[in-house]
């Protein structure tokens, strides 16, 4: 592995670190805060009152499509818990990157859902999660649908927190994932 794409991955690690570096004021609400990074040219996730961006992980991703052999029509976004928070932040923020999401327990931005409705999207969420509600996941999957994308979305009515021991134990969601392919913008 490269030193820059290990200072990268490091940058990614921090991301889902309880932590990692702030990037925003916490004096701001996140929507002052996102209009603030946003000008700034930053994406970020809130998570415990900190901010963090996702331009790290973005940065790494564009790193390993340069140094190796990458089908860029079919990469895939995934993540759970903070990782789900980033899956549809990160999406959001460079929808052009991928060809579908499956964010998993995590929520997201609802004045982001115009950017994601383009983008295949399968959502899956423990119906009696404590850590992040169901809501957060019903909200996102409402605003992508509003704004005219479509979304699968499963609930485990049994699962906690721990959704993803059920989704990516799924064959079904890798045969649907392969079955994406990014849809280039005119």
């Amino acid at each position: 592995m490269s030193d820059r794409i290990g200072d990268l991955l490091k940058g990614a690690i921090d991301l889902h670190c309880h932590s990692g570096p702030s990037v925003m004021p916490r004096s701001l609400n996140h929507v002052e805060a996102i209009k603030e990074g946003e000008a700034a040219g930053l994406r970020a996730i809130l998570f415990k009152d900190h901010y963090y961006s996702v331009t790290p992980v973005a940065a790494l991703l564009d790193e390993i499509i340069v140094n190796y052999q990458v089908d860029r029509d079919r990469i895939y976004l995934t993540g759970l818990s903070m990782g789900g928070y980033g899956t549809w932040t990160l999406a959001a923020a460079y929808p052009e990157k991928f060809a579908a999401i499956a964010p998993i327990c995590g929520g997201g931005w609802p004045e982001d859902a115009a950017r994601l409705k383009d983008l295949p999207i399968w959502v899956f969420h423990g119906a009696k999660d404590e850590a992040v509600p169901l809501e957060r996941s019903e909200e996102m999957v409402k605003a992508v649908e509003d704004a005219g994308g479509k979304v699968k979305f499963t609930v485990y009515l049994d699962a906690e927190h721990d959704s993803w021991t059920a989704t990516y134990g799924n064959p079904e969601l890798y045969e649907w994932l392969l079955a994406q392919k990014r849809r280039r913008r005119q």
